[in-house]
């Protein structure tokens, strides 16, 4: 237990550089709004938070900013560990540029000991963002406590790419630019029906989503210079899975992270708890359980599905968080 507290408190900070300035892409008059907006925040020496679905470009709206104000580096903080708030502090007293990832999943106790730090450093608060997925009355509910506390920061939303469709046009093209001269592909644009096809999406995954798709329909095209319509639904299919995938793991990492950092705020309990079996176990009993109520079968076409013998899928069943403690 000693050893594994050890590796979480002594964890170096993160720091990333910008090799390059970064590119935004858009036309259309939420993200110009959005990147005037930006400008103006830029001038102020305040905090930053982004909050907006994810994949629509809060990371590249933050390295943006942070190339208008000439800073080269910031340190990257994941909110999910169980660190991350002593690192965010010694960012603070420091006075390194920040970007908190998964703001929101601070504890509530974590959230009044920051505003705390924020107090004590309202006249110098150093150039910071968070990246945050709220519903829009969690962030107007921040927003007035900051405004009743007189903190520096500034709120920005950031829409969803379905909200300004002129953008999928600009950055589909750009994609397709950057890739096929990348990995010397022939295709140079869309046809009309593709480009039409990409403008009718939801685009529930935002632009990451779009990158990818861009990206497999410039794979997939072996020949001729614009992609056809054939090959962008081919392109969309394959990134419903990535995308899925991603939000997988997203949501993986949460778990994960919840388990660790109550191993750290509860060291007499961490000698007792074996987190690997422990979320292993979950993991198995949750995965019968879904199949089980996703697909309505009996026991035994559930175990047949999964591959395993019926007295191991209902040895899964039966195992609970309190057998690992």
């Amino acid at each position: 237990r000693r050893q594994r507290q050890m590796c979480i408190r002594d964890r170096v900070m993160p720091v990333r550089k910008l090799k390059e300035a970064p590119v935004l892409m858009g036309i259309s008059e939420p993200w110009l709004q959005l990147t005037e907006s930006l400008h103006l925040v830029v001038r102020d020496r305040a905090g930053l938070v982004l909050h907006g679905e994810p994949g629509v470009g809060k990371t590249a709206l933050w390295e943006y900013a942070l190339h208008l104000r000439g800073q080269g580096s910031y340190v990257w903080i994941d909110a999910r560990h169980p660190r991350s708030l002593a690192e965010w502090t010694r960012a603070i007293q420091r006075r390194q540029a920040f970007f908190l990832y998964h703001w929101h999943e601070w504890p509530p106790a974590w959230m009044e000991k920051a505003l705390t730090v924020l107090r004590k450093t309202r006249n110098g608060l150093v150039w910071g963002a968070s990246l945050v997925m709220m519903q829009a009355e969690e962030a107007r509910q921040w927003w007035q406590r900051w405004q009743m506390e007189r903190l520096p920061v500034y709120l920005l939303h950031v829409p969803p790419l379905r909200e300004r469709s002129e953008d999928i046009p600009v950055i589909a093209q750009r994609v397709l630019e950057d890739t096929a001269r990348q990995y010397q592909r022939p295709a140079r644009g869309f046809t009309v029906e593709a480009m039409e096809r990409l403008r009718l999406h939801p685009w529930w995954g935002n632009v990451r989503e779009l990158i990818e798709v861009v990206k497999q329909a410039v794979f997939r095209q072996s020949s001729g210079l614009f992609i056809e319509l054939a090959t962008v639904q081919k392109a969309i299919r394959q990134a419903h899975f990535i995308s899925d995938r991603a939000d997988l793991q997203a949501q993986w990492e949460t778990f994960v992270s919840r388990i660790l950092r109550y191993l750290f705020e509860h060291p007499e309990v961490g000698h007792r708890i074996r987190p690997w079996p422990f979320i292993l176990g979950e993991v198995r009993r949750l995965t019968a359980q879904s199949v089980l109520q996703l697909l309505q079968v009996r026991e035994e076409d559930a175990a047949r599905i999964l591959g395993v013998s019926l007295r191991t899928l209902r040895q899964y069943l039966k195992q609970r968080p309190d057998h690992w403690v």
